[in-house]
């Protein structure tokens, strides 16, 4: 549940648009997002069922933007985070990360618990959306388990790299 949570709140926190921030804020962010979903998720983390719940554990910025955002964004000092990310939806299940960008609807793997995932079509270039903030990117675990400067446990790579999952 941990390593699902730090991955989604990492994905947010890499879309945001750093007009005006320092690391300190996107830091900040991640980690009070990171807290927030871990404490969300408490109760609601099946293993072997893990659609189960699965829309109860969605992080959704389309119309409206979820309070763990908004929150996050608040408690870090970021305005106006409404201008500053991507509409889209982060489903977040015991052992896979997927995002779905609402410019275009299409869905991108972005953690599967370390197995492989189907390559990347034609047909799956990311959205102009993403594009203009961040490129989709798959998360591997690094064999180092801990960074003590991250503040959180775990430490991973983001690899730029769109996966289809129809």
């Amino acid at each position: 549940m941990r390593d699902e949570a730090q991955i989604t709140a990492r994905w947010w926190s890499e879309q945001i648009d750093r007009s005006g921030l320092t690391d300190a804020h996107i830091n900040h962010f991640r980690q009070t997002l990171e807290e927030q979903l871990l404490a969300r998720f408490d109760g609601h983390w099946y293993p072997h069922e893990i659609k189960r719940g699965c829309g109860f554990r969605a992080t959704v910025f389309d119309a409206r933007m979820d309070t763990a955002l908004s929150r996050s964004a608040d408690d870090a000092g970021i305005p106006d985070l409404e201008e500053r990310l991507p509409r889209a939806i982060v489903w977040c299940n015991p052992g896979e990360v997927k995002v779905c960008s609402l410019n275009d609807d299409r869905i991108s793997m972005i953690y599967n618990g370390g197995k492989d995932t189907p390559a990347a079509t034609a047909d799956t270039a990311p959205s102009p959306r993403l594009q203009q903030h961040q490129r989709p990117f798959e998360v591997i675990r690094s064999k180092d388990k801990e960074d003590p400067s991250s503040g959180s446990a775990g430490n991973f790579e983001l690899l730029d790299k769109t996966r289809n999952v129809h």
